[in-house]
């Protein structure tokens, strides 16, 4: 078969008595009827092999619905990951390691794929297969959207309707609802990933001007500390933040988004914030 186009190539009877009978310097030559490229029948340059063996085409098979599936999957929990403020760090980290994995073993498949098929004359056959480029491109466009800001306003969404009743609480002055959002224990009493806390310093819901070990209080002149502005709730997420670290929201419904620091907190919308609200 014609190594160019894949149409069946007959050698030409005065080809293959010029072939016997030339030096091995100067073989006979032919054109494929279908593309006209150049054949030598001495040398078989220009000719593909009709079918490869099985083992073969296994090798040269492109990635298929499995490794997609198992890419986007990892991307998913990558998502979920980051739905939070400060992170699910232990499902990022799990996901990151399962994308790795999973692109070694693409290109690990791609190489050996590239080596079966060019010898046997079917490369470009190989690279035709859509697995090829279509799973990488499903993968990063998958992993590109977990690190968008799509997670945070997605997992924001759907606690919503809760953040916003905490923050009614907090405007009525209802402490006893506010406790309600702890639990057993007292506030750093351990929670399932995802379940919401009201942080209390005393009596009192805890201001964010007390939240992060003073990285809001390091910002904020002492003069200014008393400003209504600064006045809101404090609410911590379970299962979020590094080692040390906590993740969750500041409901600073009187600040205005110029006064906060880009690197402390990252606006919502209406009142909301996301970031690291505790160290301990």
């Amino acid at each position: 078969m014609c190594h160019r186009c894949g149409y069946p190539w007959s050698m030409p009877a005065a080809a293959a008595a010029a072939g016997r009978t030339a030096p091995p310097t100067a073989p006979a030559e032919s054109r494929c009827s279908e593309c006209g490229s150049v054949v030598d029948p001495s040398t078989h340059r220009g000719l593909r092999w009709s079918l490869p063996g099985m083992g073969s085409q296994w090798l040269m098979r492109a990635p298929g619905m499995p490794m997609l599936v198992s890419g986007l999957a990892a991307a998913g929990v990558l998502f979920y990951g980051r739905s939070v403020p400060s992170l699910y760090w232990v499902s990022e980290l799990v996901a990151l390691g399962a994308l790795a994995a999973l692109a070694i073993l693409w290109a690990v498949s791609a190489a050996i794929a590239a080596v079966m098929a060019h010898r046997v004359g079917r490369l470009r056959d190989a690279a035709r297969q859509r697995g090829w480029w279509f799973v990488p491109l499903a993968w990063a466009a998958a992993v590109a959207a977990a690190c968008s800001p799509a997670p945070i306003e997605v997992g924001f969404l759907l606690r919503r309707t809760a953040l916003d009743s905490m923050a009614a609480a907090w405007r009525a002055g209802d402490v006893e609802a506010l406790r309600a959002w702890q639990p057993a224990g007292g506030p750093y009493a351990a929670r399932n990933a995802g379940g919401m806390t009201v942080l209390f310093d005393g009596d009192r819901p805890m201001l964010p001007l007390d939240a992060c070990s003073g990285r809001l209080r390091n910002f904020v002149p002492l003069a200014d500390e008393s400003n209504p502005k600064w006045n809101g709730l404090v609410i911590a997420v379970g299962g979020t933040g590094f080692m040390f670290e906590l993740g969750g929201y500041l409901y600073l419904p009187d600040l205005p988004p110029e006064d906060m620091p880009h690197w402390a907190y990252l606006p919502l919308g209406d009142g909301w914030w996301q970031g690291m609200v505790e160290q301990h």
